[in-house]
């Protein structure tokens, strides 16, 4: 993979940092990622081997009906059938059908082929109910009296998710030299296709309940629990240690509770519910796609005085969270007139819901189309467009509580990509140039060009209420216990990373042990990548301080410590799991000597992004770096603009180039290169972050490319819903030498380390 940090030969000059020795190195590897490449990982299918029964859903084959009647009677026949379940036995089912593909019934058996003969025998009658399938007519047709409602809103398919005003929008518009109206179709929409389909084991022992899921959120899958069967929370105990593949889709509770009522039905056997392929990509969550309506306008030189974008987004059968939309709009461009709208329209079709990146790439993907219209029609370079609006360095969010970024580096991250991408050469205007008129090689394609850059919603801190747990052994080694599922690239080394960092450890003496088991660990809330990462490496901050300290004092009553005159704990300091005098290294102790068999730590908050919560110790230890200008951070004219009592955001930022060749006879298109530039203020776990990147641009390329649900317009099926029929790409289909990425660290201030979302 052609990953290089700092990929344009030269060290950033505007970059300084402390050292590290386990943060941002390359040599340390996933804590858990043996157990996978060795095939010991075990998932959650691969519990109760030969004991456990299996369970299939039944799927609606309507778009809008209710259920009249279910006929198990040919299903019961087939051997090996165990039982059956309806809406009565499974508390979060209905008998109430609002899309094509929903799950309403169930058959358990003793092997999984069996189950899946059986649902096909199930015999079910509807009365069908009208439904409707097009957002476009859900939006025109709204408030009329022959209007077909999806039912999940009574007087209405359409919502208003977010609205943001800024400014006067009339005067605005008003001392613009252009005028655009700008119109966008609906983007694609698609399942999130996990390779490990959605499937949840579960068993009753008494009382009590057992279950693992792969999930991203185990405390949220055991609060379903809970709150579906109405019983103590001590009775619940959910595991999942390994999820394959989460993209957002597995953030919710698919199939636990209705694995649990399975359970119970046949009197506490394990039951292991799952999806196959087919039915995974036909009833679970997919991405909401958006359509936009814009008028914009400004000043002949670029500037862009008013702004008013609409956006819509087809959400199916209930409002999605597709607020974000509206995130980096706001926060990137610096527009002083502006009304930003999402508004979420209901439509008979699966459930939308977060996808890799969260909501944004929908939003991001029209606005950025935007800008490109509005550069051609002003003859501008677009990136010396968005140069032109770019927030600037020390902007604050304009909107709601006054907040300032950690770190704004849009304008660094534009021209860090048209450098390295030889952007500026290469532009010229669409349909202008060929392949050969830029590399002389006889290609006669045309060639394109474009560059986008984007503030994120994601990666934010939110650690108040996350749980760390941390607990040292006599040999001087430690175990990190977490409550987080093992969501995506490292997010549970991460708590290893930073605990192995703040104690001054080797990476090899501090070790993953429970994780995602919410008997032994502390809720550490939903594994949704660089917010997490933010938020529970906050937690593990605070506890291994706490870790840290107990060790001095230990430390400090053994020799050699105890022969010097008033030595303090602020006199130590600790590296490659020896503490040493800060004033003589030859004075040393390992953590082997200091006796630390007793020690735990754990806190239940982190800092949560906001300077004004942290400790002391972190703010000495942070205060290290950029030479103490943590404290207050410059922008380019020696202003400070963010000092220690101001609350920070930690959300992730990049720019991309990505260059194409189009056959404008069959309308083939070859990726040339692709260059992305993701800051991460500081890559806390180096080989995680790269897998990031390089995981979210075969993303970019498979969603633009490949991905796209496709539905029968009579009934709302989905047609689409098998990897040949929806063309998902492998690993063959790239090209992975036009693919260039990589971290653009700027040292946030304010997330652990310096870290925010990518």
């Amino acid at each position: 993979m052609p990953y290089v940090q700092y990929p344009l030969g030269k060290e950033r000059t505007d970059h300084k940092t402390v050292e590290r020795h386990v943060i941002d190195n390359l040599s340390v590897h996933d804590k858990s990622g043996k157990l996978i490449v060795t095939g010991r990982a075990m998932f959650t299918a691969d519990h109760w081997t030969g004991q456990k029964y299996f369970a299939a859903p039944v799927l609606s084959t309507v778009s809008h009906a209710n259920i009249k009647s279910i006929d198990f009677s040919e299903a019961k026949k087939l051997p090996g059938v165990i039982d059956v379940v309806t809406a009565s036995d499974v508390p979060c089912w209905s008998n109430h059908v609002d899309c094509w593909g929903q799950a309403f019934a169930g058959v358990i058996a003793d092997n999984w082929y069996t189950a899946l003969r059986a649902v096909n025998l199930v015999k079910v009658e509807y009365e069908e109910l009208p439904s409707i399938f097009d957002p476009d007519e859900a939006i025109e047709n709204d408030g009329k009296a022959d209007a077909v409602l999806v039912g999940n809103n009574p007087d209405s398919n359409l919502k208003v998710l977010r609205s943001v005003e800024r400014g006067d929008l009339a005067e605005g518009f008003a001392q613009c030299d252009w005028i655009m109206d700008i119109e966008y179709p609906w983007t694609t929409s698609y399942a999130h296709n996990e390779l490990e389909a959605h499937q949840s084991l579960a068993w009753w022992v008494g009382d009590d309940v057992y279950a693992y899921s792969g999930t991203q959120n185990v405390y949220g899958t055991k609060n379903a629990i809970v709150s579906a069967f109405k019983m103590p929370e001590n009775r619940c105990h959910v595991y999942s240690p390994f999820n394959c593949g989460g993209f957002g889709g597995k953030t919710g509770e698919w199939g636990i509770v209705e694995a649990c009522s399975m359970s119970k039905k046949v009197g506490g056997h394990p039951v292991l519910y799952k999806n196959t392929r087919q039915s995974n990509n036909t009833s679970i969550y997919r991405h909401f796609s958006v359509k936009s309506k814009m008028k914009v306008g400004g000043t002949n030189d670029g500037k862009i005085l008013a702004w008013d974008a609409q956006y819509y987004s087809n959400d199916g059968y209930l409002y999605c969270p597709a607020e974000d939309v509206l995130f980096g709009i706001q926060n990137t461009w610096d527009v002083p007139n502006a009304h930003y709208q999402i508004t979420g329209v209901l439509t008979n079709t699966p459930k939308r819901k977060y996808w890799r990146d969260v909501g944004d790439p929908p939003g991001a993907h029209n606005t950025e189309t935007a800008l490109d219209k509005i550069a051609y029609k002003l003859g501008m370079n677009p990136l010396d467009l968005r140069l032109k609006n770019v927030n600037p360095v020390d902007t604050i969010a304009k909107e709601g509580a006054a907040t300032h970024w950690g770190s704004f580096e849009i304008t660094n991250l534009l021209n860090y990509a048209a450098e390295w991408s030889d952007y500026r050469n290469k532009y010229h205007l669409p349909a202008t140039k060929t392949v050969d008129d830029i590399y002389h090689n006889g290609d006669k394609r045309m060639h394109g060009i474009a560059i986008s850059s984007h503030m994120d919603s994601h990666g934010y801190s939110s650690g108040v209420g996350l749980g760390a747990i941390i607990k040292a052994h006599s040999d001087g080694t430690f175990h990190v216990i977490t409550g987080s599922a093992r969501g995506c690239a490292g997010g549970t080394t991460v708590c290893c990373t930073v605990t192995a960092e703040v104690l001054g450890a080797k990476d090899e003496d501090v070790i993953l042990g429970a994780w995602a088991n919410t008997d032994v660990g502390m809720n550490a809330g939903n594994q949704s990548g660089s917010k997490h990462t933010c938020s529970i490496a906050s937690a593990f901050f605070n506890a291994a301080m706490e870790m840290k300290w107990k060790m001095y004092d230990l430390a400090l009553k053994k020799a050699p410590f105890n022969a010097i005159a008033g030595i303090t704990k602020a006199d130590l300091e600790s590296i490659d799991s020896v503490i040493y005098y800060k004033k003589d290294h030859s004075i040393s102790l390992p953590f082997s000597k200091v006796g630390l068999g007793n020690c735990t730590a754990s806190t239940a908050e982190g800092y949560n992004g906001t300077n004004s919560n942290v400790t002391n110790d972190l703010q000495n230890l942070l205060g290290q770096r950029n030479g103490g200008a943590w404290r207050e951070k410059k922008n380019d004219k020696g202003e400070t603009y963010i000092h220690i009592d101001d609350p920070v955001r930690t959300n992730g930022q990049s720019s991309a180039v990505c260059e194409v060749a189009v056959d404008t006879a069959t309308g083939e298109v070859e990726i040339l290169n692709y260059y992305l530039v993701v800051d991460s203020g500081c890559s806390i776990f180096k080989q995680g972050v790269i897998r990031e990147l390089g995981t979210a641009t075969e993303l970019v390329h498979s969603t633009t490319l490949f991905f796209g649900d496709i539905y029968d317009e009579a009934t709302g099926a989905n047609i689409s819903s098998l990897y040949t029929e929806a063309q998902f790409p492998t690993y063959l289909d790239f090209d992975f030498s036009t693919h260039h990425f990589t971290d653009y660290q700027s040292e946030d201030a304010g997330g652990p380390f310096g870290c925010h979302g990518i």
